[in-house]
């Protein structure tokens, strides 16, 4: 669709997820979405939106906190959730939490029925799933509702989807891969970046002899168990240097932590940025990890990849098998033969690319030309279930009744922030009442007008920086 087709003014796109911790994989996924979707509009920003909000000058990009997301969710076309394992029920969490935040929730499902509670779209965008633990049939219950008024359900692997086929049968669950399988694409490798010669000049690597050509190893204490295996592979590389690169630093990746190697062994000890940390990656003659978003970035990219298995997370690894740019690390002679083969770009990684590229595309279709069918029936199916919670769905005709309704049923996941709740909810009143009333009395789908205004909060929207991520408060 032509640019000039659409109005002039700015689209911002939210996304929910774990932004405020120091882990490469989960601080890419705002990034992907900003570079993907500012190439095919420029007038698309997308606004992260995590537990602990974080301030750009100490931090990769502006993180918006949940309350904040409260305040602004109606000025947003749409709202993707993750990716990452993010569909989970443990109250587990990197970091120090807000108490007034309710765990899990708030990063993942909170968001999720809050824009589908005023028709926004609601992407999952190639999301994990943990649903093993225990958890309310309540949840579930939520968890069925904002699926169906979901626009797209994606799911990066087969465990995930079929866990959640089985917690929400009707549900329209699609498998899409991990959203950094497009890197090459989005970033592709052309000039060095003056972050990435920074980087190599302090670290010593651009020294003369050293030829610029070196491996990264994962500073991971389960990576450095594999100590031998290791020095072999570097020793069978001809005048390649070994750097010691910190990946999830919430899991407690250090280089000076990692154990002493033989050979040329450079350790990279600060905490870097995620397109850093990618270039990185992308420019290495082999990659030695456990962590799955350095596994995925090393075959966008071609370069070979040494894996090292972990205990955990069986699900999400288990869509790395079918590559065959990686291999585990105890197969010595099958690692040989990739190394051997060199830098390379399997057709498998290419075919996901494609696949990322027509998921782009079909998000930036609906910024731009909102779904009002969709918009509609999203609402009816929020608010009808708020109707079946608070038990009496024939007499909730009056408008104020829905919204004390709605802000009670969500109230668990606020607690503390029942007034910021409140005024977040607020634009119900003026922009479902009808459809309420159409409900109550038909059970159909509503067509009117009124359902298509948009609230004047749309125009209040912060500024955006140069790659699409929007800053300042709204």
């Amino acid at each position: 669709m032509p640019a000039s087709a659409t109005a002039a003014h700015d689209l911002f796109v939210g996304i929910a997820g774990t932004f405020d911790v120091k882990n490469y994989g989960d601080l890419l996924f705002p990034l992907i979405a900003a570079e993907a979707l500012k190439r095919r509009d420029p007038r698309i920003h997308v606004v992260p939106f995590s537990v602990n909000g974080k301030d750009e000058s100490s931090w990769p990009f502006q993180v918006r906190s949940m309350e904040e997301m409260i305040a602004s969710i109606s000025a947003l076309s749409a709202m993707l959730i993750g990716g990452g394992q993010i569909v989970r029920f443990d109250k587990n969490y990197p970091i120090p939490a807000p108490a007034n935040v309710d765990l899990p929730f708030a990063y993942w499902l909170t968001p999720a029925a809050l824009a589908a509670m005023i028709g926004k779209p609601v992407f999952w965008n190639a999301v994990g799933a943990s649903v093993g633990r225990l958890h309310g049939p309540w949840h579930d219950e939520l968890v069925r509702q904002v699926f169906a008024a979901s626009y797209f359900i994606g799911v990066r692997d087969v465990i995930s989807r079929d866990d959640l086929a089985k917690l929400a049968p009707d549900a329209a669950i699609q498998l899409l891969p991990d959203t950094a399988f497009g890197l090459s694409r989005l970033w592709p490798l052309e000039k060095e970046s003056a972050e990435f010669t920074n980087w190599r000049t302090m670290l010593g690597l651009d020294r003369k002899g050293l030829e610029g050509k070196y491996v990264v190893i994962q500073a991971n204490a389960t990576v450095g168990k594999q100590l031998s295996a290791i020095e072999s592979l570097i020793e069978s590389m001809e005048n390649t240097t070994a750097v010691i690169l910190p990946v999830c630093w919430c899991h407690g990746d250090r280089a000076e932590a990692f154990p002493e190697m033989k050979g040329r062994v450079f350790l990279s000890r600060e905490w870097l940025g995620p397109k850093l940390i990618s270039e990185i990656i992308a420019r290495s003659e082999l990659t030695v990890a456990s962590s799955l978003h350095a596994c995925i970035t090393a075959l966008s990219y071609g370069v070979p990849v040494a894996r090292v298995p972990i205990a955990w997370g069986r699900n999400k690894f288990e869509l790395l098998n079918e590559f065959e740019g990686i291999v585990p690390i105890d197969k010595r002679e099958a690692l040989s033969c990739l190394i051997q083969r060199g830098r390379q770009v399997e057709p498998q990684v290419r075919e996901c690319a494609d696949r990322l590229d027509r998921y782009w595309d079909g998000v930036a279709d609906v910024v731009l030309q909102p779904p009002m069918e969709h918009s509609h029936l999203s609402r009816a199916l929020m608010l009808t279930w708020a109707a079946k919670v608070c038990g009496d769905q024939k007499n909730l005709g009056a408008t104020r009744r829905a919204v004390v309704a709605l802000r009670k049923s969500l109230s668990p996941y606020f607690p503390g922030q029942r007034a910021a709740l409140r005024r977040g909810l607020w634009m119900v009143k003026s922009s479902v009442v009808n459809a309420f009333r159409w409900i109550t009395r038909t059970g159909a789908e509503p067509r009117t007008k009124s359902m298509t205004a948009k609230p004047k909060a749309e125009a209040e929207m912060p500024a955006v920086r140069a790659d699409g991520i929007a800053v300042g408060k709204s």
